[in-house]
């Protein structure tokens, strides 16, 4: 008989799938507690293993994405999340992590639409409710964002992120003594927490409280001497309080960590220029222009620099070179036209302040500086505009009326003038110029006595004043009484020897008075110092006929 046939060799076993099912989430869970306890590679290496059992696994590409989002590695994290969604469109935590992964890649936009989606599916999510006020906050959309934190911290008044978040939004609501009550609030929790501490002192500083930011600073640089915000902050906080050495210090300590840093060289510069040192200064200047070529301020401050070192013409050049980068740059052509009226290049002046002017409208300085510059051509009519457009810009400055009726009394309008006059002394009682042009208007009107008054009232506010005891001493040799006019007249040369006017008003006192000898000493010093000075001549020969007719 045939021989039997063998048995069958042992076939291999099936796959366990409830063996598979376990791995899997053994996997999931050991990658989660990973990422719970900071092990954020450990975790990568049991997603991968997790993925290569279950090839799109939403909840292992959630936990994946979760530990490359820790990892900084942001855009990697969002294809995870983008990954896992259309497998698991209902699970919450991928649209509030990849809102977060978003946040850090400047996306808010599309972070915002994530936290929406999540609060949609689970509207109790604080997590997605605290980052999407950081979204508002991101896009100055404060007033929601503080409706946000209001309702997490509602739930949960120990929640830090929300209660950081509301400080952040109020202080940009214009309510930073609250916002300073969260921080404060945060700071006791951890005296040391150094994005805290950051934020409490520029809200102090906001409050114009330097001093106590200072102390904020001082806090946060003994736990991190490194901080370079805070190092950088601390620097611009002492420039602030004018405290110009210590700034300088506190930027040579920055730029000792950043050498590279142009804005610190820059600021360092300002300092310098702020204490007098312009050579210095420029020093700094030039390196932040050799980091940042072509920046409009660097270029503007050289100028300033040189400016204030005297070389003027190396400072148009430089407000030049600003212009060529920024030809709107109002400021710069105010500098310019600044410096030729130093020069007195009025009409070149005048076309750099149209140019300020035509940049913007209200520039309040350039419109007054043009006025005067208008005044030395003679262009009164033109210069009265500009001064009228100064007072509508700002009806409470006091300089602005007494240009306009300085002008107006230029104009023969004195009456008008003496109005405007009233204006500055209602802002500005011991305004000595507003006196003595109000008195050289009624002068004018004929009404002596009180612009005597006016005169007298200048020289008791400043006894120092030659101008009011010039024009005092010309209205009372006017009014005959010669003697106190040579009294006043001489008490302006005490203090302006080289007063032209006021030693020919004396000459003129002294021949009323019948001292030809003394007034032929005005007369002829007055001609010493200027030799086409008529009336001062015809004034000599008059002494020199009463001295012979003696």
């Amino acid at each position: 008989a045939p021989a039997e046939p063998e048995a069958d060799a042992e076939a291999p076993a099936e796959p366990d799938p409830d063996a598979q099912a376990r791995q899997l989430l053994a996997l999931i869970q050991r990658a989660a507690e990973d990422v719970d306890g900071r092990r954020y590679a450990t975790a990568l290496a049991a997603c991968e293993q997790a993925l290569a059992l279950a090839p799109g696994h939403p909840t292992a590409l959630l936990v994946r994405g979760t530990a490359r989002y820790n990892l900084g590695r942001y855009t990697e994290a969002v294809a995870d999340f983008d990954a896992a969604i259309p497998a698991a469109p209902q699970i919450t935590a991928l649209y509030v992590n990849r809102g977060m992964a978003k946040l850090k890649l400047d996306r808010s936009p599309e972070a915002l639409v994530d936290f929406e989606r999540a609060l949609e599916l689970e509207p109790g999510n604080l997590l997605a409710r605290t980052n999407r006020a950081v979204a508002l906050i991101n896009h100055d959309r404060f007033e929601e964002a503080l409706e946000e934190v209001e309702q997490v911290l509602g739930r949960d008044p120990e929640h830090r992120l929300a209660r950081l978040n509301r400080a952040i939004a109020l202080k940009a609501l214009g309510r930073p003594e609250q916002a300073l009550e969260d921080l404060g609030v945060l700071l006791a929790q951890d005296p040391s927490a150094s994005q805290i501490l950051l934020l409490q002192a520029s809200t102090l500083r906001a409050l114009g409280r330097g001093e106590e930011a200072l102390e904020s600073y001082a806090r946060l640089l003994q736990a991190e001497p490194e901080h370079a915000t805070a190092l950088f902050q601390r620097a611009l906080t002492l420039a602030e309080l004018e405290r110009h050495e210590d700034a300088i210090a506190a930027y040579d300590r920055v730029l000792e960590l950043s050498p590279e840093d142009a804005t610190a060289h820059y600021n360092r510069g300002r300092e310098q220029v702020q204490l007098g040192r312009y050579a210095a200064g420029l020093v700094d200047y030039d390196r932040a222009l050799a980091l940042k070529p072509g920046d409009r301020r660097i270029l503007y401050s050289r100028g300033y620099a040189y400016e204030k070192l005297g070389q003027k013409e190396r400072a148009l050049i430089e407000y030049g070179k600003a212009i060529e980068v920024d030809p709107g740059y109002s400021r710069a052509y105010y500098q310019r036209g600044m410096v030729l009226r130093s020069m007195k290049r009025h009409a070149a002046a005048i076309a750099e302040l149209d140019k300020a002017i035509e940049f913007e409208p209200d520039h309040s300085r350039a419109l007054r500086w043009r006025g005067w510059s208008k005044t030395k051509l003679r262009r009164y009519e033109d210069a009265l505009a500009d001064f009228e457009r100064v007072v509508e810009l700002d009806p409470e400055d006091a300089d602005a009326y007494y240009d306009r009726g300085w002008c107006k009394r230029e104009l023969g309008r004195y009456a008008e003038a003496i109005l405007d006059f009233d204006q500055v002394l209602r802002r500005s009682p011991e305004d000595l110029r507003a006196y003595r042009h109000r008195g050289l208007s009624l002068e004018q009107l004929g009404r002596p006595d009180q612009a005597l008054a006016d005169y007298t009232r200048a020289v008791e506010l400043d006894p120092g004043y030659a101008y009011g005891w010039v024009t005092r001493g010309e209205l009372l040799a006017a009014l005959g009484r010669h003697a106190e006019a040579c009294e006043d007249l001489s008490r302006a040369l005490k203090l302006e020897p080289k007063n032209v006017r006021a030693r020919y008003a004396r000459g003129r006192a002294r021949l009323d008075l019948r001292e030809p000898v003394l007034a032929i000493a005005d007369f002829q010093a007055v001609l010493t110092r200027d030799h086409h000075h008529e009336l001062a001549a015809e004034g000599l020969r008059a002494a020199l006929e009463l001295v012979r007719h003696r």
